[in-house]
């Protein structure tokens, strides 16, 4: 009986003491917390490419205001996998560059090019589509690109045959990487039926092997004259690994 009265009273002032201790902490912790540094729920769990973007994210990464639409895309538009007669679509694959680390959305590259893009082609709906998740490696940025390819189906590709050496001494944020020497062999990864720039560091590798796979039955390449090497005389950004 006198147990029973101990556990009647010890158990509803247990209860009160952790809700008050809850209380405590939720209103430090709103007391406290800087939204600049991040809103919380950016990034959701993904078994393949261990981290993705969550979609309808709006909030703070980076010390800037971010929107991620339901495309899990860095943009505050919403679009329709289906595309219009007159639509160019791009998309941009990468990490924190291409995504516009610690920028607004408007200073980010693929935005800004969207925007270069428009003003030289008004009767060309250019869809620019910002896909890249801060952190990636080429691993995932592949991952990716398998995964949504073929549902976004984009209507560039950049193709990057260099040797791993000059790959990782930089290049294009985004690219597919196919070594000249296993372009054949790894052909099955070339997405097939829309475009696709072959670049190199000048011109010449890059001729070469859009001519292998040509004869192996492959099409819609266009050779990137002055490679890499024009790329980086332009002022246009790369990325290290």
């Amino acid at each position: 009986m006198r147990l029973a009265k101990v556990f009647a009273i010890s158990v509803p002032a247990g209860i009160i003491a952790l809700a008050m201790v809850a209380v405590v902490v939720e209103g430090w912790t709103r007391f406290t917390w800087d939204p600049l540094k991040g809103t919380p729920g950016f990034f959701l769990s993904d078994p393949v490419r261990i981290q993705r973007l969550a979609p309808g994210y709006s909030g703070w990464f980076a010390g800037v205001p971010v929107q991620i639409n339901q495309l899990e895309l860095r943009d505050n538009r919403e679009y329709r996998l289906a595309k219009d007669p007159r639509t160019f679509r791009i998309l941009f694959l990468g990490d924190s560059v291409t995504f516009g680390h610690g920028s607004v959305y408007e200073h980010s590259y693929p935005y800004l090019l969207e925007q270069r893009l428009r003003a030289w082609r008004a009767d060309v709906d250019w869809q620019v589509w910002n896909a890249a998740v801060p952190g990636y490696n080429t691993s995932q940025e592949l991952a990716h690109l398998l995964e949504v390819g073929p549902a976004f189906q984009p209507d560039l590709v950049v193709v990057d045959v260099r040797e791993l050496f000059e790959w990782d001494e930089g290049h294009i944020d985004g690219a597919l990487h196919l070594p000249m020497g296993e372009a054949l062999a790894r052909q099955d990864l070339v997405p097939a039926g829309r475009p696709k720039a072959v670049l190199c560091a000048g011109g010449l590798r890059s001729s070469t092997v859009i001519s292998a796979l040509s004869r192996a039955g492959l099409t819609d390449f266009y050779n990137v004259i002055g490679g890499m090497t024009a790329w980086q005389k332009g002022g246009y950004s790369t990325v290290k690994r």
